[in-house]
């Protein structure tokens, strides 16, 4: 499931290929997207508008929008398009206007067409005024990356809750964009055993917590996610292949924690 990292990475794909244009037409093909609103009704509503910019809350890709012409009185504020990729969600560019399998939403410029591409339909794209008040964005918590600059807060943060500090770092009522991968990487390069209560966790315990969240976040984004070049100090490319920790040579091991396999070193993370 695409988690901070790769979200990222899809916002910066549509930024190379979107920046300044005008959206010529969008087709919806799957009734899920853009939920209440037929593909007419959406093409209706956006042709003409001019891609603006483009951010990220969590897992959420926000994409905000301008009337391609102007008022009179000046510059107004214009919808937004939020976009969430659930399992199997990716974007895709093509020159030409060929089908693309599994295209459930196509968005038109005059130099070609930027697919949503969803083979499993979990996720969606939503048409909205104002980002900030859109309930699915409104509950997430902080970003790892670019709100929460201390140990301090993150301890804050997971100490509000009585939950076991994997499960916690997943919460995104707590904090937006880590996923069960990531989860398991922060904990291992931090030594810290994810049953463990937050509350249970030393100050130098924060500080590598902190510390490893935000690092494995940005080298995870610098890779693109591409699990073959991913250092092999890290967990994640031995939890599917010889299930070595690469620390220490023990063999890893798995739990089920809130119905989701948890992988750990049982002599690194005490």
């Amino acid at each position: 499931m695409p988690e901070l990292p790769e979200v990222e990475i899809f916002r910066r794909y549509f930024e190379r290929y979107a920046p300044g244009k005008t959206i010529r037409d969008i087709m919806v093909s799957d009734p899920k997207n853009f939920p209440g609103m037929t593909s007419r009704q959406v093409g209706h509503a956006l042709s003409g508008h001019r891609v603006t910019a483009t951010s990220r809350r969590g897992k959420y890709l926000i994409v905000s929008l301008r009337p391609g012409k102007e008022p009179a009185g000046g510059p107004t504020g214009g919808p937004s398009v939020v976009i969430h990729f659930g399992m199997t969600g990716d974007l895709e560019f093509k020159r030409s206007k060929r089908p693309v399998l599994y295209s459930r939403v196509s968005f038109h410029f005059s130099h070609g067409v930027l697919h949503y591409v969803n083979m499993r339909r979990f996720g969606g794209i939503w048409l909205v005024n104002e980002p900030e008040n859109f309930p699915r964005l409104k509950l997430l918590g902080p970003d790892p990356v670019s709100e929460i600059p201390s140990p301090e807060m993150l301890r804050k943060i997971l100490t509000s809750t009585r939950q076991a500090i994997k499960q916690a770092l997943m919460n995104q009522k707590l904090i937006a964009g880590i996923g069960n991968l990531y989860a398991d990487e922060i904990l291992f390069q931090s030594r810290i055993r994810p049953r463990r209560r937050p509350s249970s966790l030393k100050r130098s315990e924060w500080t590598a917590l902190h510390r490893n969240m935000t690092q494995v976040l940005e080298e995870s984004i610098r890779l693109r996610t591409d699990l073959e070049r991913f250092p092999r100090r890290f967990l994640i490319p031995h939890r599917h292949g010889d299930r070595i920790c690469p620390r220490c040579g023990t063999g890893l091991k798995n739990i089920t924690q809130g119905q989701r396999t948890t992988y750990y070193c049982p002599t690194c993370q005490k």
